[in-house]
């Protein structure tokens, strides 16, 4: 709207009040057009010092402390 990228604006509003910091690639070249899509080029760092082992089978799947 206007110029702005209005997706953009509420993907890091939304998750920067969970303390994630975003960094955008462009990926139509280099993903889109080689054969694959957004899932394909994109990726999640997180710290998972302090959490369970999901294959442990006890505590939360997935969750990472800050």
């Amino acid at each position: 709207m206007h110029g702005r990228d209005v997706f953009r604006q509420a993907a890091e509003r939304a998750l920067g009040r969970n303390g994630v910091r975003v960094h955008w690639v462009e990926d139509f070249f280099w993903a889109h057009l080689g054969g694959g899509e957004v899932h394909c080029a994109t990726n999640a760092l997180r710290d998972t010092r302090g959490t369970t082992p999901w294959w442990s089978g006890s505590g939360a799947s997935g969750n990472a402390t800050r």
